[in-house]
């Protein structure tokens, strides 16, 4: 006699199981966290528990690697290891059963270049976006329409105030991660908290201990795996891309920021102070200084005024070149500057390193020195609050800061380029329009005399207008390296001519073919020789 119980009991739990196995879809798409040289973390979360793998390989039809964790959950995570630098590779997610999303030209990464070394390097940063209204997908879309037209960036910043009201993991999911969709999936993103972040985080205890969405969401180094000194947790950490140095802070540590020794304020002087790379970045939720929706000069803007009183003096002291925040719905960009950190009626100009607008366009970037008596001295800080967010009349009246824009339509995101020597930032409107540009030059060398003047390099671009023709007319006073490199004003590398040793004397050199192939409009002639880096505006008109 069969046992038809048996076989019906089979059947139920092979019906289950294909049930369970058909119910599995993504829920939140695949996104990046945590990149390296060699290393990137993939996350993604599905309707139901399951486990996890990713395909990967050199394209999207060729994922040939496969890394899989058996782990039964609905957020996955999936470590990919052994990777080369600088190197894009596509992938795909699901369970062990199928493929699940992905192996297209869309979801794909590119592995950090080698540390230290110094590929031209685009930064975004936005703040304050997590809304799902018009204006954050205004930002968004001009992003898309940007990288379309150039590359995509290297390093996305979030500014903090990520997810609107409260930060919950609903708010992440509707007002982040489903504007977002479509630039997750190739976009690492190294974050920051606001504090509306801050009102679904569990802060009882130490902040080591801290919890919730954000804290969940997100994967950054904690052990200086990815370069610079182990923060122990993920409420501030630090990371290198190229030449690079950045660091993470969290403006809503309460005693913590407001303590002018506490663990995070010496966390960063030994890790600023350890890093060797050329250029330092620094970013956090609430600004030291600023006139937009927040006042900096508030009484009750405790924060604020502890950021500017704790920590921009160990920001300027050890030579950090950038400073980024969010919280106040404007952008506003700061002179270089060092040693203000009173109220704004205290100011004055000499706490101004340079007193120029730091336009590279105008031809006066902001100059660092690494040499002499103050070296390194000089930090731009930057607010970019109007990611989503906006606000209506706003005073924009700050003495230190250089430009404001901020209105009730007033949205837009920063674009930073980073190459050798050279930081430029560009500040642009959702509708495109480029408001606010200012670059930095690490000048390596000490001032001359007149006397001396002889002595330097110097080299001349002609014509200039120019159509077809191009020719760099240069002196050496001594046998040097030298490269020359055209640059669009975004900082975007467009042709380099990597002329070796050249013997002291007069040259010249050719850079027709290049001039050929732009579009007419205004382009930068970069010329590096030896520790110097001299620019010439060039114009290219129709013929």
């Amino acid at each position: 006699m069969r046992n038809y119980r048996g076989i019906s009991l089979l059947l139920l739990v092979g019906m289950v199981f294909c049930q369970w196995v058909a119910a599995q879809s993504v829920v939140r798409g695949a996104y990046l966290q945590n990149g390296r040289h060699d290393a990137m973390t993939v996350k993604w979360r599905t309707d139901s528990l399951t486990n996890a793998r990713v395909w990967y390989g050199n394209s999207p039809t060729h994922l040939t690697d496969v890394v899989t964790d058996s782990t039964l959950s609905f957020d996955q995570t999936v470590r990919i290891s052994g990777l080369a630098p600088a190197t894009t590779y596509y992938y795909a997610v699901g369970d062990t059963n199928r493929q699940m999303e992905g192996g297209d030209s869309s979801h794909r990464f590119t592995t950090n270049p080698v540390p230290g070394s110094t590929p031209p390097i685009k930064i975004w940063a936005i703040g304050d976006f997590g809304r799902d209204n018009p204006q954050e997908r205004w930002v968004r879309d001009a992003y898309s329409q940007y990288v379309k037209a150039n590359r995509a960036a290297d390093v996305w910043l979030w500014l903090g105030d990520n997810a609107y009201d409260s930060g919950t993991d609903a708010q992440y999911q509707t007002k982040v991660f489903d504007i977002y969709d479509s630039i997750f999936a190739f976009q690492p993103f190294w974050p920051t908290p606001g504090n509306h972040d801050y009102q679904s985080v569990n802060q009882n205890g130490l902040p080591p201990t801290h919890f919730g969405p954000y804290y969940r969401i997100v994967e950054v180094p904690t052990q200086g795996e990815t370069g610079g000194l182990a923060s122990g947790g993920e409420m501030f950490y630090s990371f290198d891309y190229g030449n690079v140095h950045f660091v993470s802070l969290n403006s809503e540590l309460g005693t913590w920021v407001t303590l002018p020794n506490s663990p995070m304020a010496q966390w960063l002087v030994d890790d600023l102070q350890g890093s060797s790379q050329p250029w330092k970045i620094v970013y956090f939720h609430q600004p030291p200084h600023s006139k937009g929706s927040h006042d900096s000069d508030n009484f009750w803007e405790v924060t604020m005024a502890s950021m500017r009183i704790n920590f921009a003096p160990l920001f300027e002291d050890n030579g950090v070149d950038l400073v980024l925040s969010g919280h106040s719905h404007v952008y506003e960009r700061s002179r270089l500057m060092y040693g203000f950190y009173d109220y704004s009626p205290m100011y004055n100009s000499s706490f101004e390193v340079d007193h120029g607008s730091g336009s590279l366009i105008h031809g006066v970037p902001y100059q660092k020195s690494v040499n002499g008596p103050n070296p390194n001295r000089g930090t731009v800080y930057a607010v970019v609050g109007n990611s989503g967010s906006i606000t209506g009349f706003p005073q924009l009246n700050h003495p230190l800061m250089y430009y404001g824009w901020g209105c009730d339509t007033c949205v837009g995101s920063l674009i930073v380029d980073v190459h050798n020597d050279t930081l430029m930032g560009t500040y642009y409107a959702s509708t495109g329009q480029v408001m606010d540009e200012f670059a930095i030059l690490k000048d390596l060398t000490v001032a001359v005399t007149p006397s001396q003047a002889a002595l330097e390099p110097h080299f001349k671009a002609w014509p200039n207008p120019f159509s077809q023709q191009l020719e760099i007319e240069f002196v050496l006073p001594t046998t040097e390296q030298v490269t020359v490199q055209l640059l669009d004003l975004r900082g975007d590398l467009l042709a380099t001519q990597r002329l070796g040793r050249v013997a002291a004397g007069t040259h010249q050199l050719d850079m027709s073919t290049a001039a050929q192939r732009l579009a007419s409009g205004t382009y930068l002639l970069r010329f590096e020789v030896g520790t110097r880096v001299l620019y010439e505006k060039l114009v290219k008109v129709n013929p």
